[in-house]
């Protein structure tokens, strides 16, 4: 699936639980302070700010990322907007410790591009007006805790001696979110809520409420960049709601915006099988790899609708062929695939030992030989030229036989 202009892949997640969203009071306190870790309102520690332009500094800069906390998160009332000195880093990190969640209906607006991440375990509520500048890609979650290959940043316990170890991009997408939060069954879980919105993005929007429920109403949610390239909407959460109507099933859907969801019926009623996962791993770690190199490391054969759910993705293509009597194809990761999952290049991947560390995967009970040697690109990637991949004419059709649906 070939994504068009300005359109998205809205993925979402469900289970058959309906749980609430907890509410976020309009008697909350609507300011903007300070919670540690060196992070700055208004040029002071621990300072709030509650009218005006807020100006969120300092924070704790650690490789190519920058880590604030803030003890509340609350545009409403008369502040006018919030500005965040990025320092030029790639990801910036703000976790907002507030039992209520964070509530955003003003313009945020980045010094430099970079990877916004919101963690707001309490909740997050984006009204009207709510708007992202010079944040191509944009997460918001209600996890209190986000992995690196070396450790975690916890939104409420992380000293900055803790993050020292933190020097690299975050796990890719939802592998990276952790809530460790316990919850009753007769508690209500914070969820987020999305409501009149009108928010464009260039690369991805990942909004993330795995425990609770997210909420979508009358908004125009845009992900793609000017050029006219396709980015990615992912939404994870025990319920999805969109302007109240049914939920939508498990499905990978393409739309410009989320308010034409409900309006034009078209899903694809597919899913990543273990097969789909396990052979996105093998490529990922051994490309480029044949067929049948792929079924030699599973130990097993696959059908040909493994690898078109893949390439229907846009994460997988031929990359050419190898040479060898009858000269296989052979797969390659794509583009796409690097900004879906946020990397930079092959060798931002996590080995299998840095994936145990993080405490993601059992490397004791893993086949190492999905992952390769663990060392594949880091070794070999830094003198290869960074678009690695070459464009071939060999469409879909010449590499999948319809007939097997393994």
């Amino acid at each position: 699936m070939r994504i068009a202009p300005h359109n998205v892949i809205f993925k979402v997640f469900l289970t058959s639980c309906l749980l609430s969203v907890v509410p976020l009071g309009h008697s909350a306190r609507a300011d903007v302070t300070g919670g540690g870790l060196g992070t700055r309102v208004n040029g002071r520690l621990r300072r709030s700010c509650s009218a005006g332009q807020c100006k969120i500094t300092g924070g704790t800069d650690v490789g190519i990322n920058r880590f604030h906390r803030l003890r509340n998160f609350d545009t409403r009332g008369t502040i006018k907007g919030v500005d965040i000195d990025s320092g030029r880093q790639r990801n910036l990190v703000i976790g907002v410790t507030s039992p209520i969640g964070s509530f955003i209906d003003k313009k945020v607006s980045l010094s430099s591009p970079a990877h916004l991440f919101i963690l707001s375990p309490g909740g997050i509520h984006l009204g009207a007006g709510a708007g992202f500048f010079n944040a191509p890609q944009l997460t918001l979650s209600t996890s209190n805790r986000l992995h690196f290959s070396r450790g975690f940043f916890d939104v409420n316990s992380s000293t900055e001696a803790q993050l020292g170890f933190l020097d690299t991009s975050p796990l890719p997408g939802a592998l990276g979110l952790q809530s460790t939060v316990g919850f009753t069954p007769d508690q209500d879980i914070p969820g987020i809520q999305l409501d009149g919105i009108d928010i464009r993005l260039d690369k991805s929007l990942l909004v993330d409420s795995s425990h609770g429920e997210v909420r979508v109403s009358d908004s125009q949610i845009s992900v793609g960049d000017p050029s006219g390239k396709g980015g990615v909407l992912t939404v994870t959460g025990e319920f999805v709601e969109v302007d109240n109507r049914e939920e939508l099933k498990e499905a990978i859907i393409k739309y410009s915006n989320l308010s034409k969801i409900m309006t034009q019926e078209k899903t694809v009623e597919k899913k990543l099988s273990r097969a789909a996962i396990e052979t996105l791993a093998i490529i990922v770690y051994h490309q480029p790899v044949t067929r049948a190199e792929i079924e030699e490391i599973r130990g097993v054969a696959f059908g040909t609708n493994t690898l078109e759910i893949l390439m229907e993705l846009n994460w997988v293509k031929p990359g050419g062929r190898k040479d060898v009597p009858g000269r296989p194809i052979q797969y390659v990761t794509t583009t796409d695939f690097l900004s879906h999952f946020n990397l930079q290049k092959l060798s931002d991947l996590p080995t299998v030992d840095e994936l145990g560390a993080a405490g993601l995967i059992d490397n004791t009970n893993i086949d190492n030989s999905i992952f390769g040697t663990g060392k594949f690109y880091k070794e070999n990637q830094e003198n290869k030229n960074e678009d690695i991949y070459s464009d071939i004419d060999d469409m879909l059709s010449s590499t999948l036989d319809p007939g097997d649906n393994k």
